[in-house]
């Protein structure tokens, strides 16, 4: 077994990064459900020579454990399938591996019959009707008159609602069972309208216009006013031919009633025995047809006299260009408004007008040749109109769907998208569970089915009607080994390149690329004094840190990975600073510093990012093609990054955030200032699918991007997560608006999400998710890629002050999916699990589960004084955190415990998936020593960690040369998490 954590020089870098897009990528195995066999020979082995059972077992679970009996095979015994009950069908299935009992299924609808029962008389299908392959539990229920019943529950009938008043149709039925609503076409019409006087049944209760109506006089003249002289009879109130208002003089004539005015015709208009007097000008309207009422439409005339020609005081006609249309017409059956009310409201029967859905054909109640409307209720439903699927007589020719698309469909129990070809229903539309696929070979398991992918499960996942084939040993987890799956077993043949197998047990546990024990092999061993392992083999050995020759203050703050090394981000000041690369870098205040390494440590590449105030590179990030992403802040109003100028703009000030594209040469692409008017950070970069990009850090608002999008804050900073596009353009973000100072630390990413962690001073809300803190705390926060909306968002602490620092993602399917580090201070309690620390603050990493909403363990580090981490990554299976300690700390419960050599030293915390720690690696010198930043592949036990020192120190073979102040060192180290 590798130890811990070891430091090994920087020459032995030489690592090819495989990734996808931007940042790397991560694949996916899904488990499925064992399927058929049909092409192994189930007694190959029975009788051939053995040396144990398994030489002998055929993968089959219906031919029962083959055995092994004086060298010989001898065959299993199947299990017995017979479940007593008569009307099933018993046997063994090899797709399911267990006895199946099947229950008939007549019509191959998916369902079986409910008539067959068990010895109890409890039925085992639930299909009401095996006999109607339309029929069954679950089916959409069409709305017909048929009373067919598709779903076997006789209280439903299709839930036809066109008026969207809550009440299903009447003419929907399923037995003697229908919908309640008499008139689905107009929604003031249900059960539980009120009855109102309009010549319908409102309330739908049989009855029409019931105690509403009142008493009225004749109004033969249609003129408003009715004849005293008449009996008065009970009607509604706008019943056409009659008036609750008496007292019309001449029932005959409309120009002559109480409420007309008198005009120059010597004639007593209005009914009061006098003859013109007060007579004036009144609107005359044309009358064309000759019928007594004027044109309403028309212009009128004004004037007291009578004018020449056909005119009347009335103007109420709605078609005056026929006698048969006018207010003193009676109402004919014809859909037509032929008494000028605005309707056409001839009654058929009681509730019942001549065109009730106002489509303008009339019911066929009217009987020819007028009645044509079959469903006048539905004005979608008239002669001519379209067919559709939908189970009624849509163009009123006595014939129900007739050329209706309609299609096959098959049943998807398991909800694949894939139906079972034993399974078909002809019908309009899909019923329920049912799809137009037929290509699925169980249709009881969701992850088998065409496309899918071949595991090593002894079972056809694809539906090719082959088992196990390519891909399917990629589903065996044998860490580095060269798999292989044979019926369902897997089995190592071989080692990945840069792994061995130095154990007895299964798998190329140990990695032999820069392992100085296993050195391409399990036996190599380099000499320690004077070699180390560099891709696999045994070289002269180097520095393992390299520091700048400044006498002033240098720090490596960031470090990422490329296919050709290393590249190193920092801050330096004074002069000097680039030694290596042949540069002499002089800055003005504080600079940012890039700089590449290759495979054997060796700067190959370096870029200054100065200005007059201070530039500090704060993150690194790299994508498929080896550029180089760079966060950086920055106080200088003018800054050029290259040839590429970032100047501060208009409402910007104080500290900015600029994100850069460098190639792999360090050539900027682009660059991009971000920031309102006060202090703004970037503290962590990730790719998402180049060339894509989200950074987090805290922010001040105000802050604009682009025109209107502007990030708002609640506190005098809030943690953010800003998505950047192509050349760094604005696509959205994600904030947390909080009372006090907030701000995000560390950010992770897998296929859909984000996992961000930093630190806030109050409550507030993490998008729509309400976040309460007992003080200073950390938090982890889940954010959707897609849309930047937030899935989760906790606080982590107690009541001391607590942060969250760093965030990493495993690849192990065994043990936590997410942790995170940071540092707090008295108790520390995560969902169920409690720490408290040895001293004003320690460390700590959480794991979490594939949720990331439950803490599976807390491991802390620390001692008497003040320690903390500062970073995490997952790398060579296992957790590895970067921080620094004084005095004496130690991991866990029962580890040890390592001593600082200086003021504080630096140190590797590594802690296997399960929550199992390893010892610390601690490394410094007499003075001040801080890890800082890291970066590793989760493949191999291959990482690195960037920071600064204050002194010389040694560390096994290798050694740092401060060269005065505070310097930047980085380095790599081996670890294992086993």
């Amino acid at each position: 077994m590798a130890s811990a954590a070891r430091l090994s020089s920087f020459v032995s870098l030489g690592i090819v990064l495989v990734v996808a897009g931007c940042g790397g990528g991560s694949g996916e195995t899904d488990a499925s459900t064992p399927g058929t066999d049909t092409s192994v020979d189930a007694n190959a082995d029975v009788g051939g020579a053995c040396h144990a059972d398994v030489d002998c077992n055929d993968g089959l679970f219906c031919n029962g454990d083959e055995r092994c009996s004086a060298g010989a095979c001898v065959a299993g015994t199947g299990p017995a399938c017979s479940d007593e009950v008569a009307c099933t069908r018993d046997f063994c299935s090899e797709d399911r591996r267990a006895c199946v009992h099947q229950v008939p299924d007549a019509d191959m609808d998916g369902h079986g019959d409910a008539t067959c029962v068990d010895a109890t008389g409890n039925p085992l299908g639930d299909d009401c009707a095996d006999d109607d392959a339309n029929r069954f539990p679950g089916n959409t229920e069409t709305c017909d008159a048929m009373m067919h019943d598709e779903d076997c529950v006789m209280t439903t009938h299709g839930r036809v609602d066109s008026d969207s008043d809550g009440f299903e149709d009447v003419a929907c039925c399923n037995g003697a069972d229908c919908g309640t609503d008499c008139d689905d076409s107009n929604r003031s019409v249900s059960p539980m309208a009120i009855e109102v006087c309009d010549h319908l049944d409102d309330d739908c209760d049989g009855h029409v216009d019931e105690a509403v109506g009142v008493m009225v006089y004749p109004d033969a003249d249609r003129d408003g006013y009715g004849n005293s002289a008449m009996m008065q009879v009970t009607q509604c109130g706008d019943t056409v031919g009659f008036s609750a208002i008496g007292g019309d003089c001449d029932d005959a004539r409309v120009d002559r009633n109480p409420g007309q005015l008198e005009v120059c015709d010597m004639v007593d208009n209005d009914c009061d025995t006098s003859v013109d007097e007060d007579a004036g000008n009144v609107p005359w309207y044309v009358d064309a047809d000759h019928d007594g009422y004027g044109d309403r439409r028309a212009t009128a005339l004004v004037q007291c006299m009578p004018p020449t020609g056909s005119y009347s005081l009335v103007g109420t006609d709605c078609d005056d260009t026929t006698s048969s249309r006018s207010p003193r017409v009676a109402e004919v059956c014809n859909a037509i408004d032929d008494d000028c009310n605005g309707i056409a409201d001839f009654a058929i029967a009681p509730g019942d007008l001549e065109d009730d859905d106002r489509d303008g054909v009339a019911d066929l109640g009217c009987g020819a040749p007028r009645g044509m409307d079959c469903n006048d209720r539905d004005p979608t439903a008239l002669p001519g109109a379209p067919e559709i699927c939908n189970g009624r007589d849509d163009d009123c020719d006595m014939h129900v769907d007739e050329d209706a698309t309609s299609a096959t469909f098959h049943r998807d129990a398991d909800h694949d998208g894939y139906g079972d070809p034993g399974t078909a229903v002809i019908a309009c539309f899909a019923p329920t569970d049912y799809v137009a696929d037929a290509s699925d070979c169980d249709d009881t398991a969701p992850m088998r089915h065409p496309g899918a992918t071949e595991t090593c499960n002894a079972s056809d996942d694809d539906c090719d009607r082959r088992i196990d084939e390519t891909p399917a040993a990629s589903s065996c987890t044998i860490p580095g080994a060269i798999a292989a799956c044979t019926v369902g077993i897997c089995h190592q043949v071989g080692c990945q390149p840069g792994s061995s197998d130095c154990t007895i047990a299964d798998g190329c546990e140990t990695s032999s690329i820069a392992n100085d024990a296993h050195c391409g092999d399990c036996t190599t061993v380099c000499d320690p004094m004077s070699q180390q392992c560099a891709q696999s083999s045994c070289e002269p050995g180097g520095l393992g840190a390299i520091a700048g020759v400044s006498t002033r203050d240098d720090v490596g703050t960031a470090i990422a990975l490329t296919t050709f090394g290393t590249v190193i981000g920092g801050t330096y000041s004074g002069t000097g600073f680039g030694v290596g690369c042949g540069t002499h870098l002089d800055a003005r205040g504080i600079a940012g510093i890039v700089s590449t390494r290759g495979s054997m440590g060796e700067c190959t590449h370096v870029l200054a990012i100065d200005g007059s105030g201070d530039d500090v590179v704060t993150a690194l990030t790299t994508d498929a093609a080896d550029n180089v992403y760079v966060a950086l802040t920055t106080t200088s109003p003018a800054l050029s990054i290259g040839s590429i100028a970032v100047d501060a703009v208009a409402g910007q000030g104080g500290r900015d955030v600029v994100i850069a594209a460098l190639d792999r040469t360090l050539v900027p692409m682009w660059a991009r200032r971000y920031g309102g008017p006060f202090d703004d950070s970037v503290t962590d970069i990730v790719c998402d699918g180049s060339p894509d990009l989200w950074f987090v850090g805290a922010m001040r608002g105000p802050v604009a991007f682009t025109g209107s999008n502007q990030i708002p804050t609640t506190g005098s900073t809030d943690a953010v997560a800003v998505h950047l596009g192509p050349a760094g353009m604005f696509r959205g973000f994600a904030n947390a608006n909080t009372t006090g100072d907030d701000g995000a630390l560390g950010v992770t990413l897998d296929v859909g999400s984000l996992y961000i962690v930093g630190s806030l001073a109050g409550p507030g809300m993490f998008g729509t998710r309400s976040v309460t803190s007992m003080g200073t705390d950390g938090f982890l926060w889940v954010v959707d890629r897609a849309d930047a909306h937030t899935v989760s968002a906790r606080a982590i602490g107690g009541a001391g002050t607590d942060v969250t620092t760093g965030v990493a993602l495993s690849t192990d399917p065994m043990g936590a999916h997410l942790a995170i580090a940071g540092t707090f201070q008295g108790t520390l309690t995560v969902d169920t699990i409690s720490v408290t620390s040895a001293g004003m603050s320690d460390g700590f990493v959480v794991g979490f589960d594939a949720s990331a909403s439950s803490a599976q363990w807390i491991v802390p580090f620390g001692g008497t004084t003040e320690d903390r981490l500062n970073d995490l990554i997952y790398a060579g299976h296992a957790f590895i955190a970067a921080g620094t300690f004084t005095g004496m700390a130690s991991v866990g419960v029962t580890d040890a415990g390592v001593s600082a050599s200086g003021l504080s030293d630096a140190v590797l915390v590594t802690v296997g998936t399960t929550g199992f720690p390893q010892p610390p690696s601690a490394f410094g010198g007499t003075g001040r020593d801080d890890a800082l930043a890291l970066a590793g592949l989760p493949a191999n036990g291959l990482a690195y960690v960037a920071g600064d020192s204050t002194g010389d120190w040694v560390w096994v073979e290798s050694s740092f040369l401060g060269k005065g102040g505070l310097d930047a060192f980085w380095l790599s180290f081996l670890v294992s998490g086993t």
